[in-house]
């Protein structure tokens, strides 16, 4: 009986760690995932948006200076317009890089180790921590 009962405490104190992931972690590093996505995509929208208009106002600048018109034409005021919406795109794109580097640094973290030995130590180690997805209802 003491055997039996050594046998089952020894069982249940190695199977602390075969415990299941936390996946506190897993919801949060998927939401700073979709929002750096969505800023990217906004802030390459405001470059490229900006980019044309500049484009298009240097372009018609161009045009109605050989020509013979004494107005300047919307040229400039496209050009002054895409100016300020292309730097806008600047920062929203460095706060996408900001969060995909949140993201990245939440799935880096340490492990623990326990060894065998009956004076339990514990040995810490660099790890990426890598999920996968079983449930295929998403």
């Amino acid at each position: 009986m003491i055997k039996v009962t050594f046998i089952f405490s020894l069982l249940f104190m190695l199977s602390l760690n075969l415990q299941a992931q936390d996946n506190g972690k897993e919801f949060l590093i998927k939401e700073y995932l979709k929002q750096s996505e969505k800023q990217k995509k906004t802030g390459i929208r405001f470059l490229v948006v900006g980019a044309g208009m500049m484009g298009v106002g240097i372009i018609a600048l161009g045009v109605s200076s050989a020509s013979s018109d004494s107005g300047d034409g919307i040229g400039p005021y496209l050009f002054y317009v895409g100016v300020p919406i292309a730097i806008i795109g600047v920062p929203i794109i460095i706060s996408s890089a900001s969060k995909a580097r949140k993201a990245a640094h939440l799935s880096l973290g340490t492990q623990t180790v326990r060894g065998l030995t009956l004076p339990q130590t514990q040995k810490v180690y660099p790890a990426l921590t890598f999920t996968v997805n079983l449930n295929s209802s998403n």
